[in-house]
């Protein structure tokens, strides 16, 4: 019964903490840039805690059993973010991210583990924190850069941007929750 309910708080912390995070970090850009930002959307809050869930799943049952998660997650947000791409390239786009930020989410927790073994300090946490936030800024934004060459109407620059910019949000999202589970694993 304990194990049943560790394994359904950390679920519930996978899902809503990343989705919160970045929901928040939209409110407060969408404050902030005032009425020239775009309205708050839902979608990069559903990707952060799809890309959460896919970590967990690689976490807890492994790589196998992890890309599961990853294929559904894409097939899913295929259906959400309605663009003008055909569907086989959102596909790939999808994938693509997932499974890069995927890794970057898995290569961020296995540092904090080491860490955590040689007495992790506060200190430790925060530059965990702030290089996976990178790892996920430059994975955005070469997963965009790359598609770029597929999209006329984006300059290169733009969609550049674009990668770091939803980067920054997914990886403020997801390291924390990568760290929180860290933090529990015995």
């Amino acid at each position: 019964m304990k194990q049943y309910l560790r394994l359904s708080s950390d679920i519930l912390m996978v899902v809503f903490i990343p989705f919160l995070v970045v929901l928040f970090i939209e409110f407060v850009l969408r404050l902030g840039m005032g009425p020239f930002a775009e309205n708050v959307s839902f979608v990069s809050a559903i990707f952060a805690s799809l890309i959460a869930v896919c970590a967990f799943v690689w976490i807890k049952k492994g790589i196998i059993l992890g890309l599961i998660p990853i294929f559904i997650a894409s097939t899913a947000m295929v259906f959400l973010y309605g663009t003008e791409f055909s569907l086989r390239l959102r596909f790939f786009y999808f994938f693509a991210s997932f499974l890069l930020l995927t890794l970057s989410a898995i290569l961020m927790y296995a540092m904090a583990r080491i860490s955590r073994r040689h007495s992790m300090s506060y200190v430790r946490t925060i530059a965990l924190f702030f290089i996976g936030v990178l790892f996920f800024m430059g994975g955005m934004a070469l997963v965009d850069f790359l598609f770029g060459f597929l999209n006329p109407e984006i300059g290169m620059l733009q969609s550049l941007l674009l990668g770091i910019r939803s980067g920054l949000m997914l990886g403020c999202g997801v390291s924390i929750v990568v760290l929180l589970l860290s933090q529990r694993d015995k």
